[in-house]
């Protein structure tokens, strides 16, 4: 029910630009091209959620307490794209610089 309903709200607030899924099922790569407001899920908003908590706080135990994670490394797993992200827009900054 809440899956459904998420998805009306993201069509509502225009989330509709078609958007192409990439995944590997049975030694096959499918694309699925579909409304980006389907895609959107309970998942989505939880993943977000921690994305946006960690990027504004980047204290990983807390991010972690609060999914519910049970190993500080699954939570590392979660966020690794967004780890990665800071690395990269950070690198150059002048604290790093000699």
């Amino acid at each position: 029910m809440f899956n459904r309903k998420i998805k009306e709200v993201c069509r509502i607030a225009g989330i509709t630009d078609m958007y192409s899924l990439e995944r590997t099922k049975g030694g096959y790569l499918q694309i699925i091209t579909k409304k980006k407001y389907t895609f959107i899920s309970s998942h989505t908003a939880r993943r977000s959620f921690m994305t946006n908590f960690y990027l504004q706080t980047k204290d990983l135990q807390a991010t972690s307490k609060f999914a519910c994670h049970t190993s500080i490394k699954t939570t590392e797993i979660y966020l690794k794209n967004t780890v990665d992200e800071t690395a990269d827009r950070y690198i150059n900054h002048s604290f790093f610089k000699d």
